[in-house]
C-alpha cells in the first residue's frame, strides 16, 4: 500500500529521509587517498564550499568577476595562477546592475584582449532566495539549463531571508547550499561581508572575520579574505581546509580607460620587503 501511495503521490515523500549509508573504515580509507583535484591549483578546489571576505569597496566582485573569467575562459587568474581547464560558469549578481556588470566585464575582456567569454552566464533577478520555497523550482531549472561547474552568489545576504547572526538558522543556508552542490555537482562561491570589527584589523583566524554566525565560518572548505594595501593593491589571505594553502599574495588592479586587469604582483612578504 505504501509503495503505491508513493508512485500517486511522490511529493508527498519528498522530504522524508532516505537509507543511511554506512560506510566501513577501508570504504572511508579509500577516499582519503584521492587527490585533491583543483579548478586553479593550491587556490580553487574542484567541487569545494568557497567565501570570498572583504570590507565593503575593496574590489571583491571585480575579483570575482577576474576569477569567473578565468575559469570560464581557462585565462590564467590575476595573469599567474594557471586554470587546467575551462569550467561552465553561473553568476548569481544579486548586488549590481546589469549596464554596471556590463561595463565591468567589457573591460576585464579588454585587459585580457579577449575577443569573447564563452561559458560564463548571469542571472540578475533580485528576488531569488534560495530558502524561499517558490524559488527552489525556478532555481533548480536555471541550474539544470545551465549545468555550471562554479556557482558565484554575489552576495551572501542578499540571497536568504535569515538571520545571519544566528547559527541555526546559517546552518539552515548552509543545508541548502549543500543541497544544490549535491544535486548539480558544482562548486558555490559565495561574496561576503566581513564584519566590522575587523575590516581594517586582522584576527589570529581569517575565517573569524566573516560577518555573521561562525556556522558560515565552519562550513566553508576554502577562503579568500581581501585585504587593502597601499593604492590599487589588494591582500588575499587563503584559508584552505584540507590542503596547505600559498603563502599571503598581493595584486593590483590596473584600471584603464577601456580596460581593467587585475595583476599578481607577489607574495605579500616579499612584495612590501622590496618595496620599502
Amino acid at each position: 500500500i505504501r509503495k503505491t501511495d508513493q508512485r500517486n503521490h511522490p511529493d508527498k515523500y519528498a522530504d522524508q529521509p532516505k537509507l543511511i549509508e554506512i560506510l566501513n573504515s577501508d570504504q572511508v580509507l579509500a577516499y582519503g587517498e584521492k587527490p585533491i583535484q583543483w579548478d586553479i591549483p593550491d587556490i580553487l578546489p574542484s567541487k569545494a564550499r568557497v567565501i570570498f571576505g572583504s570590507a565593503p569597496k575593496m574590489g571583491k566582485t571585480f575579483t570575482a568577476l577576474d576569477m569567473a573569467i578565468s575559469l570560464a575562459t581557462g585565462s590564467k587568474f590575476l595573469n599567474y595562477f594557471d586554470i587546467p581547464s575551462p569550467k561552465k560558469v553561473l553568476f548569481f549578481e544579486k548586488e549590481d546592475s546589469r549596464e554596471l556588470v556590463g561595463n565591468r566585464l567589457r573591460k576585464l575582456k579588454n585587459g585580457r584582449g579577449l575577443d569573447a567569454v564563452e561559458n560564463l552566464s548571469f542571472t540578475f533577478d533580485k528576488k531569488i532566495k534560495v530558502d524561499d520555497p517558490k524559488w527552489i523550482e525556478p532555481l533548480k531549472k536555471a541550474l539544470d539549463t545551465v549545468k555550471p561547474d562554479i556557482v558565484f552568489f554575489d552576495t551572501f545576504r542578499r540571497i536568504h531571508g535569515l538571520d545571519e547572526n544566528t547559527s541555526e538558522e546559517m546552518e539552515k543556508i548552509c543545508e541548502i547550499l549543500d543541497q544544490i552542490m549535491e544535486d548539480h555537482g558544482c562548486s558555490v562561491i559565495l561574496i561576503h561581508h566581513l564584519n566590522k570589527a575587523s575590516s581594517n584589523s586582522q584576527p589570529l583566524d581569517e575565517l573569524l572575520s566573516l560577518r555573521g554566525s561562525s556556522a558560515l565560518a565552519g562550513w566553508a572548505d576554502a577562503a579568500l579574505i581581501f585585504r587593502k594595501g597601499a593604492g590599487n593593491h589588494r591582500t588575499v589571505n587563503l584559508i584552505l581546509k584540507h590542503a596547505t594553502p600559498v603563502e599571503s599574495f598581493t595584486f593590483e588592479i590596473v584600471d584603464g580607460i577601456e580596460s581593467i586587469s587585475l595583476n599578481w604582483v607577489g607574495k605579500t612578504k616579499e612584495f612590501w620587503n622590496a618595496k620599502n
